[in-house]
C-alpha cells in the first residue's frame, strides 16, 4: 500500500516538472500559474494520501489522552477538595478536641488522686490496726516475761530465805506447801 502511494506521489510531483521543462519558457503567464497550481494540488494530494490515516489516529489518540488527563485532574481536584474540607473541619474542631482532652485528663487525674488518697487512707488505717495489734502483743509478751522473771526471782529468793531460816525438814515441808498452793491456783 505504501509503495503505491509512493509511486503515485512521484508521478504527481513529476508532472509539473515535465511540463515546465518542455516549455522552454512560458509564452502565457497564466500557464505558469496553472503549473504552480497543479504543483501545489499535487503536493496537497501527496499529503492527503500519505497522512489521511495517521493524522486522524494521532488526533483521536491525543483527544483520548486529553480526556483521560482531564478526568484524572478532576478526580485529583475532587480528592484535594475533600481533603481540604476534612482538614478545615479538623482545624475547626481542634480547639474543642483539645479542650475535651484537657477535661478528660483533669477528670482522670482527679479520679486518680481520689483513688490514691483512698488507698493511702486504707493503708494508714491498716498500719494503725497492725501497730495496735503488735503493740498489744508486745506489751502482753513483755508483761508475761516480767511475770516469769519475777516468779523466777521470787522462787530464788524464797529458796535462799528458806535455806537460811529453815532446816532441811522445814524446807521440804515449805516447798511442798508452796507446790500445793500453786497447784491450787490453777
Amino acid at each position: 500500500m505504501r509503495l503505491k502511494a509512493l509511486k503515485f506521489t512521484l508521478l504527481v510531483s513529476a508532472i509539473p516538472a515535465l511540463a515546465f521543462a518542455s516549455g522552454g519558457g512560458a509564452a502565457n503567464p497564466w500557464l505558469d500559474v496553472a503549473f504552480k497550481f497543479v504543483n501545489f494540488a499535487a503536493l496537497l494530494a501527496i499529503f492527503y494520501f500519505s497522512l489521511r490515516k495517521i493524522i486522524p489516529q494521532a488526533l483521536a489518540d491525543r483527544r483520548d489522552t486529553i480526556a483521560k488527563d482531564l478526568k484524572e485532574a478532576r478526580a485529583a481536584k475532587e480528592e484535594a477538595e475533600a481533603k481540604l474540607a476534612e482538614y478545615k473541619a479538623k482545624v475547626a474542631n481542634l480547639e474543642a478536641e483539645m479542650a475535651a482532652i484537657k477535661a478528660d485528663f483533669k477528670a482522670e487525674a482527679e479520679a486518680q488522686r481520689v483513688r490514691i488518697l483512698e488507698q493511702a487512707e486504707r493503708s494508714s488505717e491498716q498500719l494503725r490496726k497492725n501497730a495496735a495489734t503488735i503493740g498489744e502483743r508486745e506489751a502482753k509478751m513483755a508483761a508475761d516475761s516480767i511475770r516469769e522473771e519475777a516468779v523466777a526471782q521470787a522462787l530464788a529468793l524464797a529458796e535462799e530465805i528458806l535455806a537460811k531460816a529453815y532446816g532441811s525438814e522445814d524446807q521440804k515441808r515449805a516447798v511442798e506447801k508452796t507446790i500445793e498452793k500453786i497447784e491450787g491456783l490453777h
